[in-house]
């Protein structure tokens, strides 16, 4: 009955997914959870940082985009010209509260029967990422660094943003 999904280009499939149910069936709620956060999208850049950004094997829509190596032009995440805008959103507990709001709100259209149910289950979820927000806040504030090295993949910029710290994600790096 419903599809929440990002509208980024880096999900092609979802939007592909969205514009057919949308056209297609009148009875199913499409949520856009980035409706309404154009104004703090970050840009994507693959090379955040200088660090290569490198997904590895990793894939978010589901064609097998390694980028290994590579210096990602002529990758298909956005048309040309098209501004690219870093899909890690869920990253920043304060975004991430404004998607699950707008989640609340496209079920609660979906199933008005449980719209109540649903706000209410996103304030008490809204609560929890506002602790995770207060612990960020002061384990930045209290750091003796400003800069932290995370092996994997490079999707932290909007920690970065929000906090005023750096994360470096090395390429290559595997457990192995």
């Amino acid at each position: 009955d419903a599809f929440v999904y990002l509208d980024s280009p880096e999900f092609s499939w979802a939007q592909d997914l969205a514009e057919t149910l949308e056209s297609d069936y009148d009875s199913v709620a499409v949520v856009d959870v980035l409706d309404g956060l154009e104004d703090d999208l970050l840009d994507w850049d693959h090379n955040h940082g200088g660090e290569g950004g490198d997904h590895g094997d990793e894939s978010h829509d589901g064609e097998g985009d390694s980028h290994e190596g590579d210096d990602h032009e002529g990758d298909d995440h956005g048309g040309e010209g098209e501004t690219r805008y870093d899909p890690h959103v869920w990253t920043d507990p304060v975004l991430a509260a404004e998607m699950v709001e707008s989640i609340a709100a496209g079920l609660g259209e979906a199933d008005p029967e449980h719209a109540d149910a649903y706000a209410a289950n996103a304030e008490s979820y809204a609560d929890e990422l506002g602790a995770v927000d207060d612990a960020f806040e002061s384990i930045a504030e209290d750091a003796a660094r400003d800069v932290a090295v995370l092996a994997g993949h490079n999707s932290f910029q909007y920690l970065e943003a929000r906090y005023g710290f750096r994360l470096h994600s090395p390429v290559g790096v595997s457990p192995q």
